[in-house]
């Protein structure tokens, strides 16, 4: 169980850092289109995409 909370509250903190972004896209976190259209900054959503092949807003 303790195991299964913490994975939920990592994803919990990934899709807050991914909602809010960290500003201007740049050479060093340039930005990322998902399959859905979806941009992202490749720093937000790079440990996402390692997991997952989906889209944290789109569940295809």
């Amino acid at each position: 169980m303790k195991m299964f909370v913490q994975h939920v509250l990592k994803d919990i903190v990934i899709l807050i850092i991914i909602v809010f972004g960290i500003g201007e896209y740049t050479i060093e976190n340039p930005k990322t289109i998902t399959k859905c259209s979806y941009h992202f900054h490749l720093g937000c959503i790079y440990e996402w995409m390692e997991r997952s092949e989906n889209c944290p807003f789109v569940a295809r």
